[in-house]
């Protein structure tokens, strides 16, 4: 990292060696949400992520994996969300924190993630002492290759020697 950075440097870079692939070419989206405290101090207060936007459940400055996993259910257009955390403390503060979430699909549950997917929201008006806040995309995934979505393929009718300007 570089010191008193925004944070970014430390972020796992977006190639291919972070994703994973089922033997159908189907490959897992993985997002990261990273915080920082101001320098020695750490951040305190509340927070949430958001997704398509609807907000998760607010969240503690000191959030762990179950607490990110509780909010992201209460967002109804997320299916399976698989959260590690990490973070580190100086005191009751927090200073750095990394979620990283894993938009997964299992079977009955809905909706089903497949594809590139926006990337989620952060917000951190309620916390104080934040230093820098990001999300990165760690691993954009994918559906099945060559697949068309019934909503992907356009029929156009209609006489084609007629000029007609869209």
């Amino acid at each position: 990292g570089v010191p008193y950075g925004n944070g970014t440097s430390c972020l796992p870079t977006g190639d291919s060696s972070n994703c994973t692939e089922d033997g159908e070419g189907v490959r897992d989206e993985k997002q990261v949400v990273y915080l920082r405290g101001d320098e020695g101090v750490g951040f305190s207060g509340t927070w949430s992520i958001s997704f398509n936007g609807e907000a998760g459940t607010s969240l503690v400055a000191s959030a762990d994996t179950s607490d990110v996993e509780y909010s992201l259910m209460s967002v109804s257009s997320l299916g399976t969300v698989n959260v590690v955390l990490e973070k580190t403390t100086i005191g009751l503060k927090t200073t750095e924190l990394w979620a990283r979430l894993e938009f997964t699909r299992l079977s009955g549950v809905d909706p089903q993630h497949y594809g590139s997917l926006p990337l989620v929201e952060v917000h951190t008006a309620g916390l104080s002492g934040l230093a820098a806040s990001a999300v990165h995309r760690q691993c954009v995934g994918a559906f099945y290759p060559d697949h068309s979505f019934a909503e992907h393929l356009i029929e156009i009718n209609g006489d084609p020697g007629v000029d007609v300007d869209f």
